[in-house]
């Protein structure tokens, strides 16, 4: 169950509030990392919700279980196995079509829409492969490739056919070509402490729950990450985010991104974000009611937001509370 609450808060700017906090990230890390026996990786509680890139492929590799049985790839996937246990790389190639039908639409309008993507994503464990290592460092990417099927795109079916003030099939909503979505550097310590710094998708770090994805599970952003109340970056934004538990089951995740960053230009990512210096900011605080490495599944979390004024857009700044369980 997830049940979310949205208010405003009465700050005019969070900068003191957030870098307060990644201090304290910044200072649980030294603490912890005294002790001289690491944790077993199931007790490291590593942050990030289902959607990213090593936790998907990690869930697929683990579960066997599919709707029809190929025998035949068996040996493939023992050699991609090989390869993860000697190298510490693996990999996934995805692809997901979207087909959308109306029974009553708008005059004039498409009753359908249909486009897909595919994802060639990856990661890359350069340190920290030893069993008794204290921190793990991994280069993690994940490129996409969007294109339609019919003249309309989904994620614009729902206002424009439909008269739907929603959002469905947000990442279907794009004209298409080359995406790059993630490509940043993960480091991990042995206590669970960590963190990002490259082209994120904030959506994987921001509110993440165990039905977040939008691959996987809900069509409609309503139901995804703050409900669609916040103003989030595009889905690849220039930024760095940190977590640490604060306790046995309490756990602070801050960061921030850059709101101007553009999936198919990435490299003007770095121009915005050093120029620009507008950004997406957020500090999280939950309490984990099981499991350190499933936080996302059952825990409750408030998650306090600021976005910048962007001048070139003429969007004012934004600020906000949410509240998860």
């Amino acid at each position: 169950m997830n049940g979310d609450r949205t208010m405003r808060l009465p700050w005019k700017q969070s900068y003191g509030l957030f870098l307060f906090v990644m201090m304290v990230l910044w200072l649980v890390q030294p603490v912890f990392a005294q002790s001289d026996e690491p944790l077993p990786e199931e007790a490291r509680g590593k942050f990030g919700g289902p959607d990213t890139v090593p936790n998907r492929i990690e869930s697929e590799r683990v579960d066997k279980d599919t709707l029809f049985e190929f025998e035949f790839l068996k040996p493939y996937y023992d050699w991609k196995d090989r390869i993860l246990e000697k190298y510490g790389y693996a990999y996934a190639l995805d692809y997901y079509p979207i087909y959308l039908k109306a029974s009553d639409n708008l005059p004039g309008t498409d009753d359908d829409a249909a486009s897909a993507v595919m994802r060639f994503s990856g990661f890359w464990q350069l340190m920290g492969r030893a069993e008794d290592s204290n921190s793990t460092g991994t280069l993690v990417y994940l490129v996409e490739h969007r294109h339609r099927y019919t003249d309309n795109l989904p994620g614009e079916f729902a206002l424009e056919s439909l008269g739907y003030a929603g959002f469905i099939g947000i990442p279907y909503g794009s004209e298409g070509g080359l995406h790059l979505t993630n490509l940043y550097w993960n480091q991990e310590w042995q206590n669970g402490f960590g963190f990002a710094a490259g082209f994120l998708d904030v959506t994987d770090w921001v509110d993440v729950y165990a039905l977040t994805s939008p691959w996987t599970d809900f069509y409609n952003f309503v139901f995804s990450i703050g409900a669609a109340t916040m103003d989030l970056p595009d889905d690849a934004a220039l930024g760095i985010g940190a977590g640490g538990w604060l306790a046995e089951n309490v756990y602070l995740i801050a960061g921030f991104e850059d709101l101007n960053s553009d999936p198919n230009d990435p490299s003007d990512g770095f121009n915005t974000f050093f120029n620009d210096h507008e950004f997406f900011k957020h500090v999280e605080i939950g309490w984990v009611t099981s499991a350190r490495e499933q936080y996302y599944l059952d825990n409750i979390h408030l998650t306090l937001w600021h976005a910048d004024e962007r001048d070139e857009i003429d969007v004012e700044d934004g600020l906000g509370a949410f509240l998860s369980f």
